[in-house]
């Protein structure tokens, strides 16, 4: 996994998570599943490794407005 600012107290469940999609990958490769499915499966493990943008903030306070910016 990718250096992130994650604990490794905090990181641990992600690894967890990230070690059974593995396994289920294996499970997946000796079985009849459907392309969507190993598709699904592949993105969700990367996505675990993404970061991602929260906002927040109360009731018109311009949350919009900074995504819209930071999206150009």
């Amino acid at each position: 996994m990718p250096e992130t600012i994650l604990s490794p107290k905090q990181k641990q469940p992600l690894v967890e998570v990230g070690d059974q999609l593995v396994a289920l990958q294996g499970v997946l490769g000796r079985s009849p599943a459907t392309p969507e499915d190993t598709v699904t499966l592949r993105d969700t493990l990367r996505r675990m490794t993404e970061l991602f943008l929260l906002v927040v903030g109360e009731f018109n306070s311009g949350k919009s407005l900074f995504i819209n910016s930071l999206l150009g």
